[in-house]
């Protein structure tokens, strides 16, 4: 009964490999991607430079020696400060300058920064010694202990000892204190340098941190865009997607891993290491880096802001390791737990290689197990880090799905359902349906009952369902007991205005989201059973709202790889593709990248992306919003041509889509069904009959012409009555009467009557009126949960709705300025980001902690480690290298030796040192090299009268030498029977300095050469144009000069090739815009209409050409900002998600200027001018498509705008929000001191607000001028529409009709059809009386028993699909060509429009 299913293979690798092939792609086209591989290789480079420039010292052995004395160490000052008796005392024998403050000391230290030197006194017996920061004055292993030594600091220090001696205790020590200094030697040692080695292991980290960064990056924005979870909805194994960016980043890993370690071994990096060793570290590291980002994607939802998490966790991570290389003894335990953190893991690893290098050993695996942490414990535990990370990363993708995708319970894996699950085979459905759905369907009435055969055909059937969202406070009921079947080798639509659920149930089908009650089935199984099973999920092609588009891919591409997704065979991809792209006539974009498409080739991207591979049920969501009338015809074709054995649901508000294209409309309002049938079935239940529009001049009675109606149509009613125009509603029955009303009408010319014309009731009418009735339903209810409401406005009456639009657009209110501007916006903008913080609680609390994180990690880190120095550290020398009087032996410190070289007992003096609290110890050894370990030793010489002293100190203890100077002067002060204790600090002085750059900016323009031969009222525009740009005192300025306007985009390389192409988008395009005018630009998708929108609010740079808005001087001065007096709607919303309607309003007008005073009268106004009433506290996420739009054309026209630019400001909105827009766009714009350009693809809403059209082709202006001026030129003759009943369509009946068409218009030319719907061109001479045609036409669906017939002048949609066309035979370079068309020039492929707006026109 179906078709057969093509065969599938559908296998994990198979989808792999096609999605390597995207991921490949991807990244060989974004170029800062490409900066991965060079990122690691840069760093390592830097390495080694480094590692070149900072080697790690190695010392020979030195033997103990004497430093001798420099005669002169260069000071070139010497200071002390305060100034008092005892300080002078103390200095008297040490020349010093005097200095009244510290601070006096440090200004003049900074006339000589190298040589200053100053003496600051605390008290009588301490003082502070400022010596500059220390340059090293020798080649020994520590210079900066003998730098105590050369730099005159412990001559200094023991003269000023000496001189508190002497002062306290009467006795001179001049020469005990003429002391000697000897530097231990010690036996030949490697130092690594600090510095580079904690570097070489953080920088190593950092080589990957991009890999992390862009995975993340990569993955989150296929989350974020939905297209994981669409592709899922098109049968993706979840295990193919990790699997795809798993092993491009693994080979990727692989690659940078081998390189890194051959660059690392090779040279002086790691020379001694084995290749395979660091190979393996860097490897594994790379291969945790991976899941460690796979297992941060689920958390975050702004791609972003998680690869900032991401490298931000890498580095912190990886600066943790820096504890084991900083701090001496790290406990080993600490290190296993560190290493569960991968960048700790491996940057203690590289830390391990980098002390093993140095040793001489290198790393290899015999030395796998020395140095101060093993290697093989990071490396184990990196293994082990990869494991655990994939597991953690599995688990939060099932736990934490995005915005859609069901949520599994958080143990779902101890579930035994989980491990059991049966595949389920898809079975056809039965004739037979098993036990009819639950409860009864909808009141009758609102359904027509299908044809006999498709009974037992119903494919999906909806029962009852339920759809409530919750937010923290409210919910929204989006969808309230819907119940329908929708049967095999039918299209169904469902229409409805914007939020009407029609997207929520598309959702609902197609699997994304779970309904909260009530149940859909598909082929009898429940869509969610559906949605787990990959067999299942191919016999649905999805095309979801928005569109599923990777930027850098071609259109090509795209469907080659969604075309492995959906397991099409490899042998069959290349046919299908390629079928695809003809049937959507994709063939000449098929080699552009996604990004370069405009929004209705992207649209049809999707909708080819849906259909391939042939599925036997169809959802499409809104498939051709956006696109040309030409592309919307092209997809009609299509989806007409496959609608036999297969099921297509399509959402729609195009109203003549639905009438065309759907054999079953369902009409659904406030998530409830509200009639579901054909359109002849919705046109006879809801309808309202025919519409007789008349155009009449100016004093003309209408009462006259109502009674001559009435008097023929008895039931006829007047619908509207304007200046010129009047519009009879006349019901179905009265048909037959017509001819004779019309035959009056034109044998009348006293009435008034210039021309006239008949429409059928269109789909749109039935569509508002049912809406109608939906507000007054809600109406009945709305009394008892609402208040009274606030005024009884609302419900008043059509005009009075234009009068409330016109309030809405007033002259513009004295603006805010200046300053008070600037504040005004500040604060507003504050106001916006603190909203959205409050609302983004998240990621706020995340940035915090992180920062907090890093932030502790780094001042612990300095802290630990004596890196933090915000000034120079102060020291004081106290014997901290010494060990105290009784304490056991321990690391680092010494027992202070003491050397007797006299013939005395020293026992006095021993005393002395030891009541310091100092332990002492005879030397016994004969050098110190066989005494070690020392920190310091006095050896005494000389006799009993004069001893001298000689102070041995040991280089590794740098500040050995002046703290023995310390306890020695201390021992001599006790000698003396001093009590007091001698106190010595230094700190030197400190310095900064400060760098400043500044850089400028300048742009320039060319002028464009002139063009070629144009259309005459092209050209006079361009006439108009420069006589705008050249007149002084022009009374009537236009508000929008545009002159030769040319853009041209660099082309991208395409694919693998390195060849560019350049890209014209326009081409010396000139118009105007006048005051009160609202100028519509026209054009196939890719005309170029954005691109001037783009560079018209300033968002592009053009490359030649002039633009002028607003108040323009002619003298070419710009004006301050021009765009201040404009207002725009961009295609792209440019709203904030978590921003709620009102707040919008608020801040654009407070960002325009608006008083503050003003701002909520002028909100209230715009609100309920537009209807958004409702909708005020809702945050701009969850307002539908046509809502948003919406908000977005409120936001344009706030602050009264000179200018206001529109780009498809209608796309996605309902048919009733349209028509309130037009009028609120007419409104605006009539007869005022502004302009407005408007881009749009639908030639209903041009014919409804633009006063004039400008029809754009491949970047061209074709033709400029008003719709009738237009039609009249392009558009000749009459168009004939009858559509057929189904059981009609035999080729006898067709070719009967045919004939018959041509008796009555001998000339007709049969255009294209669809099975239901024959059109004809007729030209003018063939219509002679309308009253007469219309008589015969009548006739003939008497004796045809055809549904309905629309005769009316050729449509502006018409006129547009003539320069469609043209756009399409354009090949490469546009010719001149002829601007008048005969209608024969249609090609016979196109289906052209149906659009019953513009009625049939008589001429009298």
């Amino acid at each position: 009964m179906a078709t057969p299913i093509t065969r599938r293979d559908a296998g994990v690798w198979h989808q792999t490999r096609s999605l390597l092939y995207k991921n490949l792609l991807i990244k060989w086209r974004t170029k800062q991607q490409s900066l991965q591989l060079i990122l690691p290789l840069l760093l390592l480079g830097l390495l080694i430079l480094i590692s070149t420039l900072n080697p790690h010292v190695s010392y020979g052995s030195i033997s103990t020696k004497e430093l001798e004395y420099e005669r002169d160490p260069s000071l070139k000052g010497l200071g002390y400060t305060p100034i008092n008796n005892v300080t002078n005392h103390i200095m008297e024998e040490v020349r010093l300058e005097m200095f009244s403050t510290e601070k006096d000391l440090e200004n003049a230290s900074l006339y000589e920064p190298d040589g200053f030197v100053g003496v600051v006194f605390l008290d009588s017996m301490s003082y502070r010694l400022r010596f500059p920061y220390s340059h090293c004055y020798t080649n020994y292993v520590n210079c900066r202990a003998a730098n105590y030594w050369y730099s005159g600091f412990i001559r200094l220090q023991s003269l000023i000892d000496a001189a508190i001696i002497q002062m306290k205790t009467k006795r001179p020590v001049w020469n005990e204190l003429k002391v000697r200094a000897v530097m231990m030697g010690h036996p030949g040692s490697v130092e690594v340098q600090k510095f580079p080695h904690a570097l070489i292991s953080i920088y190593l980290v950092l080589a990957f941190t991009p890999f992390v960064s862009f995975l993340i990056v990569n993955v989150a924005a296929e989350k974020e865009q939905r297209l994981k979870d669409t592709m899922g909805m098109m049968g993706l194994y979840d295990s193919a997607f990790w699997l795809s960016w798993g092993l491009l980043y693994a080979a990727l890993v692989t690659t940078m891993s081998i390189l890194m370690a051959v660059i690392a071994t090779c040279t002086p990096l790691f020379s001694n290491s084995n290749f395979f060793v660091i190979f393996l570290l860097i490897f594994l590291y790379g291969i945790s880096s991976i899941f460690f980002s796979f297992m941060l994607t689920p958390l975050f939802k702004k791609p972003k802001f998680a690869s900032t998490v991401g490298s931000m966790l890498t580095v912190v991570f990886g600066c943790l390791s820096l504890f084991t290389v900083l701090m001496r003894d790290f406990p080993q335990s600490a290190v296993w737990l560190l290493c569960l953190l991968s960048p700790s893991a491996f940057s203690i690893g590289i830390a391990q290689v980098v002390y093993l290098e140095a040793q001489g050993d290198g790393a290899v695996f015999s030395s796998l197990g020395n140095g101060p942490h093993a290697l093989y414990v990071p490396m184990v535990m990196l293994f082990l880090d990869c494991i655990l990370y994939l597991l953690l990363a599995i688990y939060l993708d099932q736990v934490l799905p995005g915005e859609f995708g069901t949520r599994r319970s958080v143990l779902y894996f101890l579930q035994p359902s989980y491990w059991s699950k049966r595949r389920k085979r898809y079975v056809e459905v039965s004739s037979v349906y098993e036990g009819e759905v639950n409860g009864t369907p909808v009141n009758d009435e609102s359904v027509e009952a299908v044809s006999p055969e498709f009974r037992g055909k119903e494919v999906i059937r909806i029962c009852n369902i339920r759809k409530i969202y919750r937010e923290k406070d409210t919910k929204v009921e989006a969808l309230r007991g819907l119940t329908f079947d929708i049967y095999e080798g039918q299209i169904t639509a469902l229409l409805g205005h914007s939020g009407a659920g029609k997207s929520t149930l598309m959702n609902i089908l197609c699997g994304i989201c779970p309904p909260t009650a009530g149940t859909a089935t598909i082929y009898g199984s429940p869509v969610a059973e559906i949605a787990e099973g990959a067999e299942m999920r191919q016999l649905v092609g999805i095309c979801p709202q928005f569109n599923i588009i990777f930027d850098v891919l071609t259109v090509e591409e795209h469907l080659r790889i969604f075309a492995a997704i959906k397991g099409i065979l490899p042998s069959d991809i290349d046919s299908e593709v390629r079928k695809v792209l003809r049937d959507l006539d994709l063939e000449k974009i098929m080699d552009a990248q996604a990004k370069n498409l405009s929004g209705g080739q992207k649209r049809k991207l999707s909708v080819g992306i849906a259909i391939l591979g042939d599925p036997k049920i169809l959802l499409l969501d809104e498939p051709t919003a956006g696109m040309d009338p030409v592309s919307r015809h092209q997809v009609w074709s299509l989806l007409k041509s496959r609608r036999a054995g297969r099921v297509t649901v399509l959402s729609t508000h195009y109203m003549d889509e639905a009438d065309i294209l759907a054999d079953r409309k369902a009409v659904i309002s406030q998530g409830q069904l509200k009639c579901v049938g054909s359109s002849l079935y919705l046109k006879t239940k809801c309808g309202v009959g025919y519409h007789l529009r008349m155009s009449v001049t100016e004093g003309c009675e209408g009462e006259n012409i109502t009674s001559l109606v009435k008097q023929h149509v008895p039931k006829a009613q007047l619908s509207r009555q304007q200046e010129a125009e009047l519009t009879f509603t006349l019901p179905f029955e009265s048909m037959d009467t017509f001819p004779g009303l019309f035959a009056e009408m034109d044998c009348r010319p006293d009435l008034g009557i210039i021309n006239y014309g008949v429409s059928m009731t269109t789909l749109e009418d039935v569509f508002l009126r049912l809406e109608a009735e939906a507000e007054v339903d809600q109406a009945d209810y709305s009394v008892f949960n609402q208040e009274k409401l606030e005024d009884e406005g609302d419900v008043s009456s059509m005009d009075d709705t234009d009068q409330r639009l016109l309030t809405f657009s007033d002259s513009r209110q004295d603006a805010v300025t200046g300053c008070a501007l600037w504040r005004q916006q500040f604060s507003t903008v504050a106001w916006l980001h603190m909203l959205n913080l409050q609302r983004e609680r998240k990621p706020f609390i995340y940035n915090l902690t992180l920062f907090l994180v890093f932030l502790s990690a780094m001042l612990i880190l300095s802290v630990a480690t004596g890196n933090i120095q915000i000034h120079s550290p102060e020291r004081l020398f106290s014997p901290i290298y010494l060990l105290h009087r009784n304490e056991a032996p321990r690391k680092y410190t010494t027992s202070l030796l003491l050397q007797n070289s006299t013939d005395s007992d020293l026992s006095g003096f021993i005393h002395n040192l030891a009541s310091q609290d100092i332990k002492v110890e005879m030397m016994k050894k004969t050098d110190y090299m066989s005494a070690a370990p020392v920190s310091a030793a006095i050896n005494v010489t000389g006799s009993s009268k004069d001893f001298c002293y000689i102070l041995a100190f040991n280089s590794t203890t740098v500040h050995s030498l002046p703290m023995v100077v310390n306890v020695l002067s201390n021992a001599l002060l006790r000698g003396f029977n001093g009590t007091e204790h001698i106190k010595t600090w230094t700190k030197p002085f400190d310095y900064v300095s400060v760098v400043i750059s500044s850089q400028a900016r300048s742009k320039a323009q060319r002028n464009p050469e002139e063009n070629m031969s144009e259309d005459e009222d092209v050209q006079v525009e361009k006439a108009r144009v420069k006589e705008a740009l050249t007149c002084q005192c022009c009374e009537e300025k236009p508000v929008v000069v545009v002159s030769n306007l040319k853009k041209q985009y660099k082309g991208k390389r395409e694919g693998f090739s390195l060849s560019k192409r350049r890209k014209v988008a326009t081409k010396n395009i000139s118009f105007c815009v006048r005051k009160g005018e609202v100028l519509g630009l026209l054009g196939p998708n890719g005309a170029g209409k954005s691109t001037i929108m783009h560079m018209l609010s300033g968002d592009t740079e053009p490359t030649a050409g002039q633009i002028l808005m607003g108040d323009y001087g002619t003298d070419f001065q710009p004006v301050e900002n021009p765009l201040e007096h404009v207002g725009y709607c961009p295609q792209v919303n440019p709203l904030w998600p978590r921003i709620t309607l009102q707040e919008h309003l608020e801040i654009y007008a407070a960002i325009k200027g608006l008083h503050q005073c003003d701002i909520p009268n002028i909100i209230k106004r715009v609100v309920s001018a537009l209807e958004l009433k409702d909708h005020l506290y809702k945050q701009a996420k969850n307002l539908s498509a046509g809502l948003k739009r919406k908000l977005c054309f409120a936001l344009s026209m706030l602050g009264n705008p000179q200018i206001v630019l529109l780009d498809e400001p209608s796309t996605g909105m309902d048919p009733k929000s349209k028509q309130r827009m037009w009028r609120a766009i007419r409104a605006a714009f009539k007869n005022k001191q502004r302009g407005a350009l408007l881009t749009t693809h639908y030639m209903e809403e041009a014919e409804a607000v633009c006063d004039r059209v400008a029809i754009m082709v491949s970047g061209q202006l074709r033709c400029i001028g008003s719709i009738q001026h237009l039609k009249g030129k392009f558009g000749r003759g009459y168009s004939l529409e009858i559509n057929l009943r189904e059981e009609l369509t035999g080729l006898q009946q067709v070719a009967l009709l045919h004939k018959e068409i041509l008796k009555i218009f001998p000339h007709a030319a049969r255009q294209d059809s669809f099975a239901t719907l024959m059109v004809y061109k007729i030209p003018m001479e063939d219509v002679k009386s309308l009253a007469k045609s219309f008589a015969q036409l009548e006739n003939a669906k008497q004796n045809f028993n055809f549904e309905e017939y629309n005769f009316s002048q050729s449509t502006l949609e018409q006129v547009f699909m003539e320069f469609a066309k043209e756009q399409e035979n354009e090949e490469e370079e546009v010719g001149s060509l002829s601007t008048t068309f005969q209608w024969q020039r249609l090609r016979q492929d196109g289906p052209v429009s149906i659009n019953h707006a513009d009625s049939i026109v008589h001429q009298l």
